[in-house]
């Protein structure tokens, strides 16, 4: 179980990126959600040990049973995490196997034929064998990410974090990156941060809203998205009856769809007569979030 109790972070110019921030986190799929800017990257990287709260503590029972701080262990800490960042740079010149290899060097896997059998066994789970001698610089994105997962299972983390992890992915490559994550999440902490809510919904159970650096929404899906505690309506509307709804206080997403547009709302009172009563889905869940926060501008 991770822990983090009132992380706090702000950057030179008085830039408050992380306020407060308490999460409880269990084994499996946790999904950080949050506009550009919300303070998911912050976050990410203090967990990364890439830099330090100003306040607040974190830490994580780990396989032993001892509870493992974060503050003044930061090698203890690096040794039990894996992170891909939502960008990383590659050496040119060098292929996936040689590159994964000196990494693996530099996690501390020093034993050569320990580290060959694990290099070779991650570059063939996720699916990269056989351009195992290709140089990284050339892969297209989505290997990119591939090789950027193996690198961060190297050492076998109990704690991975991947931010912003499909952004640019062609649909076949999020799908195996997917499938991927889902079952590093049978057995480590897989905290997947990231602004496409899509993602969050079919990978996790677990879940929180991050915005202006702070805990908006936490909990399961299931409980979030129950009809009994967020009522959502949906209109279908012409083009030219749309400009109607258009400053609509409780609107919280607009989507054209088959030439009419589809406009959804939060809230106990239906926004117009014609307006039916559906079931709220977490993108809802989010954009409602937002718009009781004064955050959300709702577009097409």
């Amino acid at each position: 179980m991770l822990q983090l109790h009132e992380v706090s972070k702000t950057y030179s110019g008085g830039v408050l990126a992380l306020n407060h921030v308490s999460l409880q986190i269990e084994q499996g799929l946790f999904g950080l959600l949050g506009p550009n800017g919300a303070g998911k990257s912050s976050l990410m990287r203090t967990l990364a040990t890439l830099q330090q709260p100003d306040s607040g503590s974190i830490s994580m029972r780990v396989g032993s049973g001892e509870t493992l701080q974060w503050q003044g262990n930061d090698q203890q800490v690096r040794h039990l995490l894996g992170y891909l960042p939502q960008q990383f740079g590659v050496y040119r010149g060098i292929s996936a196997l040689r590159l994964l290899d000196h990494l693996a060097l530099l996690k501390g896997i020093v034993d050569s034929k320990i580290r060959k059998m694990e290099v070779e066994a991650l570059l063939d789970m996720v699916n990269l064998w056989e351009r195992r001698h290709d140089q990284v610089a050339e892969f297209s994105g989505g290997m990119k990410q591939r090789f950027g997962i193996a690198q961060a299972l190297l050492a076998q983390p109990e704690l991975i974090v991947v931010d912003e992890p499909t952004a640019g992915l062609d649909p076949l490559e999020r799908n195996r990156f997917h499938n991927l994550l889902a079952e590093l999440g049978q057995q480590a902490i897989v905290i997947l941060s990231t602004h496409i809510v899509e993602d969050v919904a079919d990978l996790c159970d677990q879940i929180a809203i991050l915005a202006n650096g702070k805990v908006m929404a936490q909990g399961d899906i299931d409980t979030l998205t129950d009809p009994n505690a967020t009522t959502i309506w949906q209109l279908i509307l012409s083009r030219e009856e749309v400009a109607l709804f258009e400053e609509h206080p409780r609107l919280i997403s607009k989507q054209l769809k088959r030439g009419q547009f589809e406009l959804r709302f939060y809230g106990q009172h239906s926004p117009a007569p014609q307006a039916k009563q559906v079931p709220p889905a977490l993108e809802d869940i989010y954009f409602t979030v937002l718009a009781q926060h004064q955050l959300l501008q709702p577009s097409s």
